[in-house]
């Protein structure tokens, strides 16, 4: 089975996996559209919507 991209075959994955009475998912599926793996911040004292988005951000908005 071949995937579109990486966060569709993580979903397939974990709804499957997810199913009772389904001890284990195989997994035989290629991503043809490599993602770069997710990335994850802790949330601090201070932290606004505003610097946590322009930490993650990869093309600044101009406005």
């Amino acid at each position: 089975m071949v995937a579109g991209i990486a966060e569709t075959k993580e979903k397939i994955l974990l709804r499957y996996g997810n199913v009772k009475g389904v001890q284990d998912v195989e997994d035989n599926m290629v991503v043809t559209n490599a993602e770069a793996d997710a990335q994850l911040h802790k949330v601090v004292s201070g932290d606004t919507l505003s610097k946590i988005a322009k930490d993650f951000m990869v093309m600044p908005i101009v406005t």
